[in-house]
């Protein structure tokens, strides 16, 4: 399915996947775009009509003579910065190959053409620097679209943004993937299992994205093929807020009666504090104890969920702790018992919020 296609501008559905990125990010105040490998500027103009004044653009150009050609192309474009170097995996200076006649060749690999009746006879040297070190230079801490189209060296440009992509700080890639990869000896595979992870990757139809939930050897097909990746939504609870009478009462008693660890407990106004604690075992969600401001507040101490479970404090060994726990006054109200998820008793903490704690299965 549109295996192949990816060449040129036209028909490849590139414009849709612009317009798709513009309708995902239009409540950002400006939105940064990288076009790795712009050539004449093709690319970036329609960039520009789609995103307008939204967006900053810069434009990435390792050719001289490219370079030059995309200064007068794209000389009017106001929120657009040129900039005559390339993206790998370090900085350095590499060797460039190109044939005259068709610029858009033109690849850090020697490539092999000879079934084409080409070759890339002309060699320049041209500066590689990494998208981490770039961004880190020029204080760009998002990248909101990164498309790259760098004749086989897609994948390199890739590793060479591995800190921006663990931290999801590219939201949207495309890059491309044909035959300069046998030359480069990338595969679909590299990219696939790269991003996977973070990503939901798809190819671009003419009509919009194909998505590709799972690799597949048939993929390696190396014709011209333009595939997308969107950074997965990631979210989770930090803090559960709990409401308790005082906080030096409630950190003593979750601290030294449950054995929990104090976090933080940072003061951030007179008589109110950031409080945290954490079950031993457990680095990410987090009881914040907020003392009661108000009648209101006060009378919901104790009974946050009228009268439900409130909490589920899994544990490693039940008896352990369900032992413990009455040596040192706390009140079950009902006899441990086996479930089919695992053994499991409920407990009241010193303000009466139930608590299930279990071991599971």
């Amino acid at each position: 399915m549109h295996v192949g296609e990816g060449a040129g501008l036209k028909g490849t559905g590139e414009q849709l996947v612009l317009k798709y990125v513009r309708e995902k990010t239009k409540n950002e105040k400006q939105v940064t775009i990288f076009d790795v490998g712009a050539m004449h500027g093709g690319y970036t103009k329609m960039a520009s009509q789609v995103f307008g004044k939204a967006a900053r653009i810069f434009a990435f150009e390792p050719s001289k003579a490219a370079f030059s050609t995309l200064k007068v192309t794209s000389g009017d474009i106001d929120n657009l910065q040129i900039l005559n170097f390339g993206f790998g995996d370090r900085n350095s200076s590499i060797t460039l190959y190109s044939d005259p006649e068709r610029p858009g060749l033109s690849s850090v690999y020697n490539r092999n053409l000879d079934h084409f009746g080409k070759s890339l006879s002309d060699k320049e040297v041209v500066e590689l620097k990494t998208i981490d070190q770039f961004c880190k230079t020029e204080k760009i801490e998002k990248i909101h679209f990164l498309k790259l189209d760098v004749e086989g060296h897609e994948l390199k440009a890739l590793q060479g943004a591995s800190e921006m992509l663990n931290s999801g700080k590219i939201r949207f890639i495309q890059f491309e993937f044909g035959g300069c990869n046998i030359d480069s000896k990338t595969y679909f595979q590299d990219f696939f299992y790269l991003l996977k992870d973070n990503y939901r990757i798809s190819r671009i139809v003419k009509d919009g994205l194909f998505e590709i939930k799972n690799y597949q050897e048939s993929y390696e097909t190396f014709k011209t093929t333009n595939f997308f990746a969107e950074y997965k939504m990631k979210q989770k609870i930090i803090n559960i807020a709990i409401v308790v009478r005082d906080y030096d009462e409630a950190i003593k008693y979750y601290t030294e009666t449950l054995n929990f660890n104090l976090v933080e407990d940072t003061s951030i106004a007179p008589g109110k504090r950031f409080v945290r604690v954490l079950p031993p075992g457990d680095s990410e969600t987090s009881l914040l104890l907020a003392k009661a401001s108000g009648k209101e507040q006060a009378a919901a101490i104790g009974n946050q969920t009228g009268g439900r479970v409130f909490l589920f404090l899994h544990t490693d060994d039940f008896w352990r702790d369900y032992e413990d726990y009455k040596s040192k006054g706390v009140e079950f109200v009902d006899t441990p018992r086996d479930e089919v998820y695992g053994i499991v008793a409920v407990f009241k903490d010193l303000y009466g919020n139930k608590w299930d704690l279990i071991q599971p299965k």
